[in-house]
């Protein structure tokens, strides 16, 4: 389930690390490197988004939604409190230092790792890029769309997640749920 919280925290500092402003499908991409990046570290995600594949790259269904539904910023949801979205960028605004999580030390350097070895990727050559790691090579040709990492299990795959750390990433997952219904 979707936690729009820390995808929130997420976005924000890529945005950051990108000075302000970004094209909205390189911070999906980002945004997907980094969840991939802490489910290898770590066994959980940050964003617990759904992942569709597209020609762009891999669509976060409910980030894309933030960007693409809240641009005006007038609505009351948590993302477009601190990011909004001009044309094709996501523009930062308000105070961050309302955020009401913070990544942690670990999370921050995988991000800021992330950014700095992408910066001269266009968000095309980045989705290019992502689109051939192994979770995406499974799919058929042009099912762009249709294809859903549905619960992750093609990313796992690829990852090569064995018994015990596939048991902790469950676990996350439900936990991650139980929050975001409490949430709600």
């Amino acid at each position: 389930m979707f936690n729009e919280v820390v995808a929130t925290a997420l976005a924000v500092e890529l945005v950051k690390l990108y000075g302000g402003s970004m094209n909205y499908n390189k911070l999906i991409n980002l945004m997907y490197l980094s969840d991939r990046e802490i489910l290898q570290r770590y066994n959980y995600r940050l964003t617990y988004d759904t992942y569709v594949s597209e020609k762009t790259g891999p669509r976060l269904t409910s980030v894309y939604e933030c960007i693409k539904k809240h641009s005006d910023g007038s609505n009351t949801h948590y993302w477009s409190s601190f990011l909004i979205t001009k044309g094709a960028d996501v523009v930062l605004i308000g105070n961050q230092e309302e955020l009401i999580v913070s990544l942690t030390d670990e999370e921050e350097y995988i991000i800021k790792r992330l950014a700095e070895k992408f910066k001269d990727f266009s968000a095309t050559q980045l989705a290019e890029y992502i689109l051939g790691l192994p979770e995406w090579n499974q799919r058929l040709p042009n099912s762009f769309e249709e294809d859903t990492l549905a619960n992750c299990n093609l990313l796992i795959n690829a990852l090569q997640k064995d018994d015990s750390e596939r048991a902790v990433i469950n676990t996350y997952e439900k936990i991650n749920a139980g929050f975001e219904t409490a949430m709600n």
